[in-house]
C-alpha cells in the first residue's frame, strides 16, 4: 500500500504529464508542432 506521501507524489507526476499532454495537444490544434513531437500509435 502507498504511503500518503507517495500517493501525492504520484498525483502530482500525474497532473505534471496530464498538462504536458494537453500543451502538446492545444499546439497541435493551432499548428505549431513539430512532426517529431507528434506521438504515432
Amino acid at each position: 500500500m502507498m504511503s500518503k506521501s507517495e500517493a501525492l507524489e504520484a498525483l502530482e507526476m500525474a497532473r505534471r504529464s496530464h498538462i504536458k499532454w494537453v500543451n502538446r495537444a492545444k499546439s497541435m490544434v493551432d499548428g505549431g508542432v513539430e512532426k517529431y513531437v507528434i506521438p504515432i500509435l
